[in-house]
């Protein structure tokens, strides 16, 4: 298939996600409205939750925009952790859903100069990825965890355990490559997308099998550095600071 292609597949693909639950929120704050049982309490929530995802889809479209022009996005100081805190509680419905089991390990002050849409959107593609492999399995057997720490040489590691069947050896570099797929409604978008922006930002992204079950996959970035750290601290605003509410118990196990 022509390469002319892949742009709009990739924005199909990464707009999916938050247009699907704008839908879902805007069907459920119908039926409150329907039954007559309301809090305004709810429908802001709702309300809420539909304009927090319209924000992601416009960012990630301004996202694929600047990468097609190969333009640099907006760099700030990222911490990996509470990336994947948000995703974990933008995807809770679903892993709850199919009662995924959720282990998180994540090293304080893992911070890499990143655009933080594009970052979540690989750690969206690599969640979802590992849910959608182990739905074969049974519940009590869907295991998910999620690990983050600093590593030598100056870089951060993050890896994404599954415990679905795993991939066929002779396709572990492969499912980075656009329209491959190890499933069967699958685009095979989603880690092509998420290697691109990886390799934008210096890193690097594998699959491996695990020794028992399932799949692990890795990327890394480089860190930030501390006094460009505390550069930024310095300057964000105060009402700029992580919403408390979301922040996570390092170590911590999560069970959805």
């Amino acid at each position: 298939m022509p390469n002319d292609f892949l742009p709009a597949g990739s924005l199909a693909h990464e707009l999916n996600q938050p247009l699907t639950a704008m839908l879902i929120n805007a069907e459920a704050g119908l039926r409150f409205l329907d039954r007559g049982n309301a809090h305004a309490a709810e429908i802001r929530d709702i309300l809420e939750a539909i304009v927090s995802d319209g924000k992601r889809a416009g960012a990630i479209i301004r996202g694929l925009r600047a990468m097609l022009r190969r333009e640099a996005g907006p760099r700030a100081s990222v911490d990996l952790a509470d990336v994947f805190t948000e995703v974990l509680v933008l995807m809770r419905g679903e892993l709850y859903a199919h009662r995924v089991q959720v282990e998180t390990r994540f090293e304080k002050g893992c911070v890499a100069l990143a655009d933080k849409t594009q970052i979540q959107q690989v750690a969206v593609n690599l969640v979802r990825n590992a849910l959608e492999a182990m739905l074969d399995r049974p519940g009590d057997a869907r295991r998910l965890r999620l690990t983050i720490a600093r590593v030598p040489a100056q870089k951060l590691a993050v890896a994404v355990r599954d415990s679905g069947p795993g991939i066929a050896p002779d396709k572990l570099e492969s499912v980075f490559e656009p329209f491959c797929s190890t499933k069967e409604q699958g685009m095979g978008l989603g880690l092509s997308i998420s290697r691109a922006i990886v390799d934008a930002h210096g890193g690097e992204i594998r699959a491996e099998n695990n020794a028992d079950r399932g799949v692990t996959f890795r990327f890394s970035l480089p860190a930030q550095a501390v006094s460009m750290q505390r550069e930024a601290a310095i300057r964000r605003p105060r009402d700029a600071a992580p919403d408390a509410s979301r922040r996570r118990p390092d170590g911590a196990s999560i069970c959805l």
